[in-house]
């Protein structure tokens, strides 16, 4: 049941044994050390001895009894049932003893509940006193606020502001219910946490909202604290230099200025180090934002895309190949030679009907669906005739069904597909954002790359980091680098949740390639404090009830989303324009000037 123990379920039930009892434990004592010479065993111990178990050893214990007592006094064993009934004694089950009618008369069921301790008796029930509860049933609050009516402490918050970009340090303060200061940074970033749109005024943490803020909420009401807020003054999420210093969020943390980090902060080895990460909240990888290219404008003879040219070609082959086929077979069977008729009367003379020329034609107007005057009569040629209607209704199906697709559908070509594409290119610039865990991921593949020689994908990263080093196109702030992807030329790398919150609110922005890496965003707290545990079982606890979910829901897809998907599929069912069938056109008038100039 330990898996159960931090997602507040209820498990309440009834059990006939003490399994805490001491003559329980007495009793499978002895028992091992009968039966397996004082060495444990995993089939008998107080956990495992269960109510069956129970049951049965306690109607041995009493037969057993019964006998030694109808032995002892020599009494007659056909008065057993008589003898049965007056034996008493106290089993595993409880104190045993039955009626004239051979029913238990008194039997107690223990109560037990699941607490942060595990299954934990919490009462008792008999038929004489009913149920009496000793102890209380469930789980109690996470963090026990004993003195709650004592004077709270407050703390200090720092916030980066990444959205307005203005200098002032914001003070706010984060009470507990704890009788002990303590500080909270909060990053400043949509849509984990920004200024309300009215936000002029309000005061304190009403001028926030976001992600965070939703879960800070959730956090402070399932531990039963307050909170307010204060700005980071370096805008930094939290990086280590060279020797060993650290800025940004981090540092407020070890510079004992704020007690809580609360931001898309991702978890890794060394802030780990440095401070304690909680449980991760979200889950997450690096990944490329790129604009969607503009689509190419279709060309003369787009209504021959359906097919491939290599499907063209074969096409052209077969009806060069069935129509020679059906002049050969039309000149060598005697059943296409025809009597021909001369004024009204028939003749000697024969003809044949599939000449050079004929054959050709009636191949072609086969395949065009068109009528002819002429067919064939002998079985070679009718089944060749078959044969080509049935390659040709399948050709012009297939073209039929992708028609529409092709003349509809605009075709985007997107110059890079993957982070490898992205390397081996330099029209297209890229970049990362300066002081996060993107930078210091490419940092530390450098190192990999540089001290081992390690091949494969670590040769891209290595190469694109010396790219953007030598470049200089790191970002300050996530919304600059999407501004820069939407003016185009520009990639921009970042995490794959605040890509896909950039696309929900730009329908030009797409994600190329799959994910870089694999990695987790956590609350940031001083290691010296005293519930960490506590808030980081918490943080599960929201993730097992599914209220993060609901809060990712809220902020990714609920507000201010385009419903891109949705705008790109009714797109999609726009009507055609002349560009798409011009080349009909083009065919048309082509016909036309040949056939007027045969005349």
């Amino acid at each position: 049941m330990e898996k159960y123990v931090w997602l507040d379920v209820n498990f309440t039930s009834f059990e006939i044994i003490d399994s805490k009892s001491e003559l329980l434990r007495s009793m499978v004592k002895e028992w091992m050390l009968n039966e397996f010479k004082g060495k444990p065993s995993p089939l008998v111990n107080e956990k495992t001895f269960s109510a069956k178990n129970g049951l049965i050893f306690d109607s041995v214990l009493i037969v057993a009894e019964t006998l030694s007592h109808i032995l002892n006094f020599k009494k007659d064993v056909d008065h057993f049932f008589e003898e049965l009934k007056l034996t008493r004694l106290y089993g595993s089950t409880g104190y045993i003893d039955f009626d004239k009618k051979g029913l238990r008369k008194y039997s107690e069921l223990h109560l037990i509940s699941l607490n942060r301790n595990g299954l934990e008796k919490v009462g008792v029930w008999s038929p004489e006193f009913r149920l009496n509860v000793t102890k209380r049933i469930g789980f109690e609050p996470l963090i026990r606020n004993d003195d709650f009516n004592e004077q709270k402490r407050h703390l200090r918050i720092a916030v980066v502001n990444c959205i307005s970009f203005q200098t002032m340090v914001f003070f706010y303060y984060l009470f507990w219910a704890f009788d002990k200061k303590n500080n909270l940074p909060i990053y400043l970033e949509k849509p984990y946490v920004s200024f309300k749109n009215n936000s002029d005024g309000l005061h304190g943490n009403d001028r926030f909202e976001g992600f965070c803020i939703d879960l800070l909420d959730a956090l402070a009401e399932l531990c039963n604290f307050n909170y307010t807020i204060h700005k980071v003054s370096d805008n930094k999420y939290g990086t280590q230099n060279k020797n060993g210093e650290w800025n940004g969020l981090v540092k407020e943390i070890i510079d004992n200025k704020a007690d809580m980090a609360l931001a898309s902060l991702t978890i890794n080895l060394a802030r780990s180090k440095a401070i304690y990460m909680t449980k991760p909240f979200l889950n997450l990888g690096l990944s490329i934002l790129f604009k969607q290219p503009e689509p190419k404008p279709p060309k003369m003879l787009s209504f021959l895309a359906p097919l491939s040219s290599k499907i063209w070609t074969y096409m052209f082959l077969s009806y060069l190949i069935t129509s020679l086929v059906m002049f050969i077979n039309a000149r060598i069977s005697p059943n296409e030679w025809l009597k021909v008729k001369r004024c009204g009367s028939q003749s000697d003379l024969r003809a044949n009907q599939f000449t050079f020329k004929n054959s050709f034609w009636y191949t072609i107007t086969s395949f065009l669906h068109m009528g002819i005057d002429i067919s064939p009569h002998s079985v070679s040629t009718r089944l060749l005739n078959c044969t080509w209607s049935l390659f040709t209704l399948i050709l012009t199906a297939s073209y039929t069904a992708n028609l529409a697709a092709f003349l509809t559908v605009k075709i985007v070509e997107v110059p890079i597909k993957n982070a490898e594409d992205l390397s081996l290119q330099s029209e297209i610039s890229y970049g990362c954002l300066s002081g996060g865990s993107s930078e210091t991921f490419f940092k530390v593949i450098t190192f990999f790359f540089i001290n081992f020689l390690l091949e494969s994908k670590i040769v891209t990263y290595e190469r694109m980091w010396k790219f953007m080093s030598e470049k200089n196109t790191l970002v300050t702030s996530t919304q600059i680098g999407i501004e820069k992807v939407k003016k185009g030329n520009f990639a921009f790398l970042l995490e794959s949740t605040s890509n896909e919150y950039a696309r929900e609110r730009n329908c030009d922005l797409i994600q190329v390639g799959d994910l870089l890496d694999s990695k987790s965003y956590g609350l940031g707290l001083r290691k010296d404090l005293e519930w960490n545990e506590e808030i980081s079982n918490a943080v599960i606890m929201l993730q097992e009830r599914g209220v993060i979910q609901k809060i990712h829901e809220k902020w990714w897809k609920l507000i201010g989303s385009l419903n891109c998907h949705q705008t790109k599929s009714e797109s999609n069912a726009s009507p055609m324009k002349f560009q798409n069938i011009r080349g009909i056109f083009l065919v048309l008038g082509v016909g036309l000037a040949i056939s007027c100039a045969k005349n």
